[in-house]
């Protein structure tokens, strides 16, 4: 098991990450984040740690001094008092790093951190970040989006007329649990008539696929995902026999052995998860096309006009788009221009990454927001929203 760690230019060999404590990367988490606000700023720091392409521990240590350069030097132009507040904040982020990164596992790793605050949460995935730094009032989230659309929930169920286990898989994580199990009886073992206990058994069979079946209703209550992928000898008699909740997020049957690594049979699923996740973008993105000018926006400077209006319901981006704005420094209006605020006639400031600021606006209005992969959207500008109800 290899953990590397940073600590002043020194590669040194330190405890996995994830038994630091780290944050799961989830809606609730993200939208936090989005709300929250630095005093005087936040450090907003992704590497990507990815072993495959970084072999040697001492590969990081180049990025991240890079990365600790371009947040000095956007601090400077902030005023000595977000300098000091970013010095402490790396220092930190460096301390945190050099308990290492288990790379066989983690590719990227998220930390924000204003220390003047005693704001410090750090996210780890099993897919890459790109390298990022940020030093603003509010935390850049928008990797966290883009991550969380690549990673949809799902719950895959392996069974067969005895046994059952239910994958949970997010974020490239997946977490086994045994699911319900009913040994059947064996003809040997009673003196009933082999006709009649051939209906005995089928009996037994079907009351164990209605118990999964229920099993896979709880985890839905307690768990939301997205999906449920079925796999095993007995996934076709359990689909018939699935709650209308269920059957609605299935999307279909993996061909795997009930016996079969739990990795594996989560890669199988996630062909057919990320074909349902691509028609649900698609049916969402020509939704809003049909609805802009009624109840949907089209294009940046009328979705930034809704925001202001605190009437998105539901924000989306295409990952591609780029675009830099102004702020409001009194009231926080984002726009694509001007020097005066049109809302409140204060003086703007320049956003660098308008997109970025616009996804913090929705989360914390408590929009839901959609990053998509959409060349009809970015033929229309790109971005779009829903109203709220």
């Amino acid at each position: 098991m290899m953990a590397v760690g940073v600590s002043g230019g020194t590669t040194i060999w330190a405890p996995k990450v994830d038994e630091l404590g780290t944050d799961v990367l989830s809606r609730v988490t993200v939208r936090a984040l989005a709300s929250y606000r630095g005093d005087p700023v936040v450090t907003s720091f992704y590497l990507d740690v990815d072993g495959r392409r970084f072999p040697r521990p001492s590969d990081l240590e180049p990025k991240v001094e890079h990365l600790f350069r371009v947040a000095r030097h956007e601090a400077v132009g902030l005023g000595s008092a977000a300098s000091g507040a970013v010095g402490a904040d790396l220092e930190r982020i460096r301390v945190w790093l050099s308990h290492g990164v288990d790379r066989e596992r983690i590719r990227g790793v998220a930390v924000f951190c204003c220390d003047a605050k005693g704001l410090f949460t750090t996210i780890a995935l099993s897919q890459p970040f790109a390298d990022a730094v940020s030093v603003d009032e509010r935390p850049h989230v928008a990797q966290l989006v883009q991550a969380l659309g690549a990673s949809t929930p799902s719950l895959v169920v392996l069974v067969d007329r005895e046994g059952s286990r239910l994958l949970r898989c997010d974020a490239g994580v997946v977490d086994e649990s045994a699911g319900p199990t009913d040994e059947l009886a064996r003809q040997v073992d009673t003196d009933v008539e082999l006709g009649s206990f051939a209906r005995q058994h089928e009996e037994a069979a079907r009351r164990h696929l209605r118990r999964v079946a229920d099993a896979v209703a709880s985890e839905l209550r307690s768990w939301r995902a997205e999906y449920v992928v079925l796999g095993g000898p007995a996934a076709t008699e359990l689909e018939h026999l699935l709650p209308a909740d269920a059957a609605r997020r299935c999307v279909g049957v993996i061909p795997v052995a009930m016996a079969a690594p739990k990795d594996e049979a989560a890669a199988m699923a996630q062909g057919l998860v990320a074909g349902a996740e691509r028609r649900r973008q698609c049916s969402l993105v020509e939704d809003l096309i049909v609805r802009s000018g009624t109840d949907a926006t089209i294009g940046l400077a009328a979705t930034l006009d809704a925001l202001a209006a605190r009437s998105v319901g539901t924000l989306v981006v295409d990952r591609s788009l780029k675009a830099t704005g102004v702020r409001c420094a009194a009231c926080g209006l984002l726009a694509l221009e001007g020097e005066v605020c049109s809302r409140c006639g204060e003086r703007t400031t320049g956003v660098a990454d308008l997109v970025e600021a616009a996804l913090a606006d929705a989360l914390a209005a408590d929009a839901d927001v959609e990053s998509v992969d959409s060349p009809d959207l970015v033929a229309r500008g790109g971005i779009g929203s829903i109203e709220r109800y």
